[in-house]
């Protein structure tokens, strides 16, 4: 009994509070200042997930920049301001193949760089050095010792040979590039341009080596 009472108490209170919103209503009226919100349709979109990574898309657009600028490069050589000029070696040849924003390389980016760029970059630097610097210098020393193309880590081979010749480091040591001889009367014959191993290279530790002592070597020598 105790519940029925219950139940019809509770159904009169929702009786008359349905009589109070509706005499409301009626009496006063909706005002027009007011807005009701509806729910949203759709799902708002997920916010962006940033993603950090240290190795850029493998396959990467590459546009080559048709018309390279060597004026400031022959500026330097010129002057024999052979670290600046170097560095603007870097600048110019990241360019062509589309990198200078980036700043970067990565494996493979200097396979198929081109070869009319590269002969203007290699005469500019064989010119003012009086034949001592140059990529076709350091290619033809490299050819001399056999065209060494394997790199064994932590051990002594025929690049180690080469990368001694032209004063990179000793052995199967690698000097800093702050260590570098930039100075044509005291550095060894091959031993510029170098840019590249003061340069960021994305990808696998021994490809980026290859790229930086081989492709070069490589790619001067299909050239020629």
């Amino acid at each position: 009994v105790g519940s029925l009472s219950n139940r019809l108490q509770i159904r009169a209170a929702g009786a008359f509070a349905t009589f109070v919103v509706v005499f409301f209503l009626f009496t006063y009226g909706l005002s027009s200042d007011l807005t009701v919100e509806r729910p949203p349709t759709s799902l708002p979109p997920d916010p962006p997930i940033l993603v950090e990574t240290d190795k850029e898309p493998p396959n990467s657009t590459i546009e080559e920049n048709p018309s390279p600028n060597y004026s400031t490069l022959e500026g330097l050589l010129s002057s024999a301001n052979w670290r600046a000029a170097d560095k603007e070696t870097g600048k110019v040849m990241l360019n062509v193949v589309g990198r200078a924003e980036q700043g970067t390389i990565e494996p493979g980016i200097l396979e198929n760089f081109p070869c009319q760029e590269l002969k203007d970059i290699d005469s500019l630097w064989v010119k003012y050095s009086d034949g001592k610097f140059g990529f076709s210098v350091q290619e033809k020393i490299w050819a001399d010792l056999g065209s060494p193309t394997v790199i064994t880590p932590n051990r002594i081979s025929a690049i180690n040979e080469f990368i001694t010749f032209v004063g990179w480091g000793l052995g199967d040591v690698f000097f800093s590039y702050d260590d570098f001889t930039f100075d044509v009367e005291s550095a060894p014959k091959g031993h510029l341009p170098a840019w590249l191993h003061d340069t960021y290279c994305y990808g696998d530790h021994e490809q980026c080596v290859r790229e930086i002592l081989i492709a070069p070597l490589i790619r001067t020598e299909i050239c020629n």
